[in-house]
This record gives C-alpha cells, structure tokens and sequence, in this order.
C-alpha cells in the first residue's frame, strides 16, 4: 500500500474513501474495502508503521467525507438523515419520516435467509426483484471463477497476501444485503470478483484464458437490455450537442409533456420574485423560480404532522411564504408507498377543501398538474 514513511498513499485511500462516503451513504461500503486495502498495506504491525497509515488515511477520509454529513446534522441534528433518526433525537417527525425511507428501501430485493444466499445469482437474473437492472449471465460465471480461485489458493502465499479481497468481497455483499438491495450498489462488488477472476485466469493456459473470455463475451452480449440501447445514442448527441437546460429538457421529455408544459407555465404566469412550493413532484431542478418541496410524508418541515383542518393548512402556506403551489395531483413514483396511499388521499381531499374556502385560486390546470396561488387575506 505504501513504501516506508511514505504517507502520501494513505492519504489518497482515504481522500478516496471519504468521496465514496460522502456521494452517499451507501458509499459506506466501498469505503470499508478501502479500509480493508490500507490494512492490508501494513507490513509491519509496530506503532509507527500503524500511524504512518492510519494518521494520513482517517485525516483525509474525515475531511473529505465532513461536509456531506455537517450539512444535514446543522440542519436537523442528524448527520445521516433521514436514516437512523433514533441515534440523534426523538423528533416523532423525524422519527416518522426515517420509518418512511426505510420502508422505502425496504421494498428492494429479498429480506430473508434464503434470499441471502440466492441473491448473488438472482441480481443477475431477476433485476425486477431489485431496481430493474440485471447483471447478466456472466456474473454467475464470474462468482463460479471467484470460488474456484479461492479454494485453490487456500492455505497459501497468495491468499495470505491478498486476504483483503475476499474478505473484501464478502464484507461489501453482508453491507448491501443489510442496507440497500439495489444491483447499482453492487457496482464495487463486481469490480472485486473482475479482479478475483483476473487472479484466477492469470495462472491459466493461454487457451484455457481465451474459452473463459468468449464464454464472458457471449454471455454479455446476450444479457445486453436491447430495450435500452436507444439511450447510447442519445448520450452521445447530449454530450457533442450541448443543448442548453430547456432545450434539453424539451428534447428529453418531448415539447407537449405536462412537466414541460407545468414549468414553461410557471414562467410566464408568475412573477420572477415567487416562491414556488413543490406537492409531490421531487423534480426541481428545473423550476424556473425560487421553491421548496413540500410534500408530505418525504420531509418534515412543512405539512407534518399531517394538517387535519383548513386552518392548518393555511397557517403551513403563511409560515413558508410560499406564492405559488405545484401539485402532481396523482401522486407517483418510487416515493410512493401503498402503506401511505390513505393519507396522500386524505391530504389531496383537504387541498380541495382549502381551494373550495378561497385560501387558493386555480391558475392554470392541466393534466393531473395544476398550478395554485396562494390568496392572501
């Protein structure tokens, strides 16, 4: 990992290791193999030789990491919100909201003993089961390689020095497993079997190398979602192109698509000083004004708990000074959950109630979009 009282790899270990914390929090696991590779660096287990890594990597991973989670701990006194809430306060509202996002996660992948053990093969066969995509038929190949190097170098040099990597390997999937069952999370995790199964082939005949990789070949391009070709082209004319923000969007989205439609009339029917309130559409980037996201049960500072009257109603609108309401009256999407269905409804039929007092005036409707002014008394 590093040469003799030299720092400068361990520092950049854990300059890496905090990038990956701190994109995410499920970067947490490809910074525990990081760990595990600057442990592994350590040739000799005397205090200097364990400082000279350890100073240099925590340093750096802590200040590369710190602004990801300072933010949200300023802000609501949990650095990991909305997950864990407990460890930090006892906010029914927090509390509330982090139950919510973990039923979220909840809904991927397969929570059980035996889907612990059958889940390795089932990412790369049944993406549907996780967030829709699929590693292919070569990933069983290339776990059946993994094993096959790792029984034929038990017990010897080899493993004894590269040891990191398998355990490596099997700390990442126990982390994935526990946390998050998406197969884009296991992007790290299938590095580590590419990198067993370089090992594996590099003590092979040159013919024996060359059946594997047209196998792997054959496999890949088999496992290719044909479905999902058309998005190569259009990254490469997006990225020569250029288009500017609405122009991209348009090209995304199409000229006559309601979120189209909703923004371009957000910019000509309100003043450029609004401020724009967002109910269950989490796309904001592309609002052309000042806003917030207000949507119930996805964040706590408005509308939570959940108003029972018109008056509460009002009293959240006066306290945000908010202008305007965007509402996705069909509320949609991977945020969306059945548990909650109830709710949603309950919240979109006091809305109307509120519209029906006067407290907003429809200003534009289209779709289940439609575009509200707060009416101020």
């Amino acid at each position: 990992m590093s040469k003799k009282g030299s720092w400068s790899r361990p520092a950049l270990a854990g300059l890496l290791a905090g990038g990956a914390a701190a994109v995410k929090l499920t970067g947490a696991g490809t910074a525990l193999i990081i760990v595990l590779l600057v442990v592994a660096g350590i040739k000799r287990w005397r205090h200097r030789d364990i400082l000279s890594h350890v100073i240099p990597f925590g340093v750096t991973a802590v200040l590369m990491a710190l602004p990801f989670y300072l933010r949200p701990w300023l802000f609501t006194g949990n650095p990991l919100h909305p997950f864990l809430a407990s460890w930090f306060n006892t906010s029914p509202q927090q509390l509330a909201l982090a139950n919510i996002f973990h039923d979220m996660g909840g809904r991927y992948g397969l929570h059980t003993f035996a889907g612990f053990w059958t889940s390795p093969v089932l990412v790369a066969l049944k993406g549907q089961l996780y967030d829709g995509i699929t590693l292919g038929w070569s990933f069983p190949l290339l776990l059946l390689l993994n094993f096959y190097w790792l029984l034929s170098n038990w017990r010897t040099r080899r493993l004894r020095r590269d040891w990191w990597l398998p355990v490596g390997f099997s700390v990442y999937y126990v982390f994935w497993f526990f946390s998050a069952q998406q197969t884009r999370f296991l992007q790290p995790w299938l590095l580590l079997s590419v990198m067993m199964v370089v090992f594996c082939l590099a003590r092979w005949h040159p013919a024996q190398r060359c059946i594997v990789f047209t196998v792997l070949l054959v496999t890949s391009v088999i496992s290719i979602p044909h479905s999902e070709l058309i998005h190569y082209p259009f990254a490469w004319r997006v990225t020569t192109a250029q288009p500017p923000p609405v122009a991209f969007l348009t090209w995304v989205l199409g000229e006559n698509d309601l979120y189209m439609s909703t923004m371009r009339t957000v910019h000509e029917r309100t003043p450029p000083e609004a401020k724009i309130m967002l109910l269950f559409e989490r796309r904001g980037l592309y609002v052309p004004r000042r806003h917030v996201i207000g949507s119930p049960l996805f964040q706590v500072a408005y509308f939570s708990p959940l108003p029972e009257t018109i008056s509460d109603f009002s009293e959240v609108l006066t306290a945000s000074g908010v202008d305007f309401l965007v509402l996705l009256a069909a509320p949609s999407g991977p945020d969306q959950l059945r548990d909650h269905e109830q709710e949603y409804f309950e919240f979109l039929q006091l809305l109307d109630r509120v519209i029906a007092s006067g407290k907003l005036r429809i200003v534009w409707q289209r779709g289940p979009y439609r575009l509200l002014q707060v009416v101020n008394a």
